[in-house]
């Protein structure tokens, strides 16, 4: 299969309130229709909040996204504020159809202008998954301004995920970003930021984007809330065989 399905949720979570924005994110759906694989932003549920003791042990995100999962029959990439051990966690998980969890990426690059590296618990390791078929390496947010995270598992995937919580002053950051990280590693590269306004006053326009291995931009979301799109991974390898630059990494 070549050809994909992807449906872009610009979810505004309600703020540290997992169980409220888990209930309206499964109606807002509703009226959606399946695709293979559906992608949600950075603590989708929560909000980007400094205050995990708070919220994240009253409600199991992760159950939520197992059931809506099978629910829907789809794939799902979401970003999710975790607890293991002691330790909080911000996670990019990937699910399958069954509800089984494929992967838990933990954000490499802690936010340190909001003081993430003193609340969150970094991640040493790239995140590679076979999601909907695709093969796609996740990450999260402030992971997007350090290229080097990328180029790492570049030659092993199809498709690079970026989960955000992305303020609307530094949009055009966002933007430059994704179509420079697809043009480096000739794949798509698909971000998906949220919306709305958070628990600190912080404004988020979406701005969420699919942009082709050759770094043009085939979608890209405004106010609305989600969008489909169908990708055809072939554009990948017909990327790297005309211009063979990986080959000299």
């Amino acid at each position: 299969m070549s050809k994909i399905c992807i449906t872009l949720c610009q979810f505004s979570p309600d703020w540290q309130a997992p169980k409220l924005s888990c209930q309206r994110l499964q109606n807002q759906l509703a009226s959606i229709p399946t695709c293979d694989l559906l992608i949600l932003p950075e603590m989708f549920a929560s909000g980007f909040s400094m205050q995990p003791q708070q919220f994240v042990e009253s409600y199991s995100v992760v159950s939520f996204l197992q059931d809506l999962a099978v629910q829907r029959n789809e794939s799902i990439i979401a970003g999710v504020a975790e607890k293991h051990d002691t330790a909080f966690q911000n996670n990019a998980l990937a699910v399958n159809p069954y509800g089984q969890i494929l992967l838990r990426y933990q954000k490499q690059r802690c936010f340190t202008y909001a003081g993430e590296q003193e609340v969150y618990q970094a991640g040493k390791q790239a995140g590679i998954v076979e999601v909907a078929g695709v093969k796609t390496a996740l990450f999260v947010c402030y992971d997007l301004r350090f290229p080097e995270l990328f180029r790492a598992p570049a030659q092993q995937i199809e498709m690079m995920v970026v989960l955000a919580n992305w303020p609307q002053e530094r949009q055009a950051h966002w933007s430059a970003l994704l179509q420079a990280r697809a043009i480096e590693n000739q794949c798509f590269v698909i971000g998906v930021n949220r919306i709305g306004e958070d628990g600190n006053g912080l404004h988020y326009a979406g701005g969420s984007m699919v942009i082709n291995p050759d770094g043009v931009v085939i979608t890209k979301l405004a106010n609305e809330s989600i969008a489909q799109v169908i990708i055809d991974l072939d554009e990948v390898a017909q990327q790297r065989q005309k211009f063979d630059f990986l080959a000299d990494y």
